[in-house]
């Protein structure tokens, strides 16, 4: 490592990241100038050079002088200073008679980050058998400068902190290893405080005996969100069930405040799949494949329609799971019991555009800013023929969305109809982008019957007796169609949350794996 070092009428300057290791003395043993000023500016420059030899040489007591000047020069890392500037104000004229003299001098130490300290003071000056030499004590580069005592610094960035929905730091612990750096990546600038230093000469035991600089930084301001930790800890408990299948669960609250967002370890390989990784929702679409069927006027709940086994429509085969018949049943039964034939029917002579525009009013589609995190809702394309729209009323095909996007999905019918904007980060505005037209109040309360039918008589039943839960299941095929993602979408008074196990098989894990998160809290 190069570096420079330049020594004028006692001015020195070193430059480097580090302090260059202590030069051996460079100066005969016992000699000494014999003028005042090469005495000053020879110490001064040799000192700040981290010359300890040559400078302890230039004063009246070596043996005692030299073990300070190195303690004093080269302290701990994380304090040695990057640069010194040493430098006389003038040198006093001594008169031939004249034993003492002082020489004023100002002292300039570097430490990096904007760290300085700056001071003046005299060096005591006395002559001997015709030479001058520096009068030595500990003190002569600076009156606090005892024996036996180092500089020390400390050095703390005033950091703002993440504070949580309980009003505390968020600790972390039950928070995907993916999701807390990525927040703190986000907020990166809001959060960074200015450097707090403090430059200490500390006693021999430790003990501080006086401050010489510093500077206390301003401090960055906290930033509150919304995870709810009692929420957070139920979410991980529940996805941490799971040991095999990437599990995930997002919890948001009717009025947008994002809960939870959870994910176990297979699911944390993948980044944020929670928030961004895009799935076929399989049946829990059915929410918005129903809403479109209520607003278009083509049935209501009560409306009694067949729910065969299987069904061509629009050159595609259909078939319920498990190849389950039920007659004719009201539509609130056939969406309880999850019939895809019954669904696919009323979908397939709908406008093109009616799916898609459903999806936006419940939130699929629609590009939400949300300061914190990035996230994606999903797609439902128009469909392209009237097989790719049978596919896409029961959550397949084309049709693709995240656990965040489904919580939206439930949030809205939790909020009667009002989508909410999603928000991580208190008093941050979420911008919105496609949002489309709003779920009428009517509908949304028809959906939230349907929803809780699925709970109380429906695919959903280990869900009853847990509070007034609302919800949908979901069995997704992808691939080849022998695998499946399970899912489950639903709301617990104002909390909509969803439930994705990846490659699940079925819903029925789903169904499980939200169960363990109802029970584990009560908000």
């Amino acid at each position: 490592m190069l570096t420079a070092t330049a020594a004028v009428a006692g001015v020195l300057v070193f430059w480097g990241p580090e302090a260059e290791p202590e030069k051996p003395g460079s100066s005969t043993p016992g000699r000494r100038p014999v003028l005042a000023a090469e005495a000053a500016s020879g110490f001064l420059s040799a000192f700040g050079n981290n010359d300890i030899g040559s400078s302890a040489g230039l004063t009246d007591n070596r043996a005692a002088a030299e073990p300070v000047l190195k303690a004093l020069r080269n302290p701990a890392q994380d304090t040695r200073p990057e640069m010194v500037t040493l430098k006389a104000k003038t040198y006093p004229e001594p008169t031939p008679e004249q034993t003492e003299l002082s020489v004023p001098f100002t002292a300039r130490w570097l430490f990096g980050g904007g760290r300085v300290w700056e001071y003046e003071h005299a060096l005591p000056l006395r002559k001997e058998n015709g030479s001058w030499a520096v009068r030595w004590a500990p003190e002569v580069l600076h009156p606090k400068f005892a024996a036996g005592r180092t500089l020390s610094m400390t050095t703390t960035n005033a950091d703002g902190e993440l504070i949580g929905g309980d009003g505390k730091p968020v600790a972390g612990n039950d928070l995907s290893p993916q999701l807390l750096p990525a927040v703190r990546r986000a907020l990166e600038g809001d959060l960074q405080g200015e450097l707090s230093w403090s430059l200490v000469l500390k006693e021999p035991d430790g003990k501080v005996a006086d401050t010489l600089a510093g500077r206390k930084g301003k401090a960055a301001v906290n930033a509150a969100i919304t995870l709810l930790p009692q929420v957070q800890a139920a979410a991980q408990a529940a996805v941490n069930s799971q040991k095999t299948n990437p599990a995930m669960i997002v919890a948001i609250r009717s009025t947008g405040e994002i809960l939870a967002i959870a994910q176990n370890p297979a699911a944390d390989a993948k980044g944020l799949p929670a928030l961004t990784g895009l799935y076929e929702p399989g049946s829990t679409f059915k929410v918005v494949t129903a809403a479109a069927v209520l607003q278009a006027g083509k049935a209501d709940p009560g409306t009694v329609l067949p729910c065969p086994k299987e069904d061509v429509i629009k050159q595609r085969r259909v078939r319920n799971d498990d190849n389950f018949d039920l007659g004719e049943v009201p539509l609130s039964t056939a969406f309880a019991q999850s019939c895809n034939t019954t669904f696919a029917r009323l979908a397939a002579d709908l406008p093109t555009n009616t799916l898609p525009d459903s999806a936006r009013q419940l939130g699929i589609g629609v590009d939400f800013d949300v300061m914190g995190i990035t996230t994606n809702t999903g797609s439902v394309p128009t469909p392209s023929s009237g097989a790719a729209q049978v596919e896409a009323s029961f959550g397949q095909g084309q049709v693709r969305t995240s656990p965040f996007g489904m919580a939206l999905v439930a949030a809205t019918v939790a909020a009667g109809g009002r989508r909410p904007n999603p928000v991580l980060v208190r008093g941050q505005k979420t911008t919105v982008e496609g949002a489309g037209s709003l779920l009428p109040g009517g509908v949304a309360t028809q959906l939230r019957g349907l929803m809780r039918g699925v709970v109380t008589s429906g695919t959903a039943k280990a869900l009853n007796g847990l509070g007034p839960v609302h919800g949908k299941t979901g069995t997704a095929q992808f691939g080849d169609g022998t695998q499946a993602h399970g899912w489950f979408t639903g709301f617990r008074n104002n909390i909509a949350f969803a439930v994705l196990i990846d490659g699940a098989g079925s819903s029925k894990p789903a169904v499980t794996m939200a169960a363990h998160f109802l029970k584990s809290h009560n908000a």
